[in-house]
């Protein structure tokens, strides 16, 4: 009888150790620095944006520093979606979206920073000076039907 009761508590110790290691491996693994999720997530990313075709022709070209590019801007940008969602005085969430896998080159692009690519309007608009707009000093509310 004393054999069975401790055997039970052993067991029960036992398996109270192995769940409390599950636990521990399982956050190890879904924390947010896991680097063997990066490339899983890109890949599921840009699928979802640019289609599968895309990630088999990017893989095809075999360059590999656009592909380390693309991937460690992901990493950049995952982590700071996750650090803005960690933060409770944020009111927004963050998402990954088609931007998290470009280039740095796609993104210049996107946003037009090359200097080259703006018109001449474009760049004499920013040098006209503007009027200031005639504020009067007071006005009669009263007039205008408040």
């Amino acid at each position: 009888l004393v054999s069975t009761q401790s055997t039970g508590i052993i067991s029960l110790y036992t398996m109270f150790k192995f769940a409390l290691v599950c636990c521990l491996v399982g956050v190890a693994w879904s924390s947010k620095d896991h680097v063997d999720n990066i490339p899983k997530q890109f890949s599921a990313t840009f699928i979802k944006h640019h289609g599968e075709e895309a990630l088999q022709e990017l893989l095809k070209r075999g360059d590999n520093t656009e592909i380390k590019e693309r991937v460690e801007n992901f990493r950049v940008a995952v982590q700071t979606i996750e650090d803005i969602n960690d933060n409770k005085n944020t009111r927004f969430s963050a998402a990954v979206n088609h931007i998290t896998v470009m280039t740095d080159a796609e993104k210049a692009a996107m946003l037009n920073l090359n200097p080259m690519n703006t018109t001449e309007g474009a760049r004499t608009r920013r040098s006209i000076t503007r009027t200031k707009r005639q504020i009067p000093k007071s006005v009669d509310w009263i007039a205008r039907g408040a």
